[in-house]
C-alpha cells in the first residue's frame, strides 16, 4: 500500500486558532501563559541591547600573522 502524499492528506486542512474561554478551560493559566511569554521577550530584547551597546557594534577582524618580516629570525 502506497501512502498518498502530504499535499493531498492535507488539501482541505485549515489551521484553527485557539482562544481563552473562561467558562470551558476552567482556570486562567492560558492567560499565564502568555504574561510569562510576553516577560520572556521583553528580557531576550533587554539583553541583546545590552550586549550590542557594550560590544560597541564594532566588529573586530583578526589580521593573520606575518613571520617573514620579523627582524632577527635566521
Amino acid at each position: 500500500m502506497k501512502k498518498p502524499p502530504a499535499s493531498e492528506v492535507f488539501k482541505d486542512y485549515v489551521p484553527e486558532v485557539i482562544y481563552y474561554d473562561e467558562k470551558r478551560d476552567f482556570g486562567d493559566e492560558w492567560l499565564k501563559r502568555e504574561e510569562h511569554l510576553k516577560t520572556k521577550e521583553e528580557l531576550i530584547k533587554k539583553i541583546r541591547e545590552a550586549k550590542s551597546q557594550r560590544k560597541g557594534n564594532k566588529t573586530t577582524y583578526r589580521l593573520n600573522i606575518r613571520t617573514e618580516n620579523i627582524q632577527g629570525q635566521r
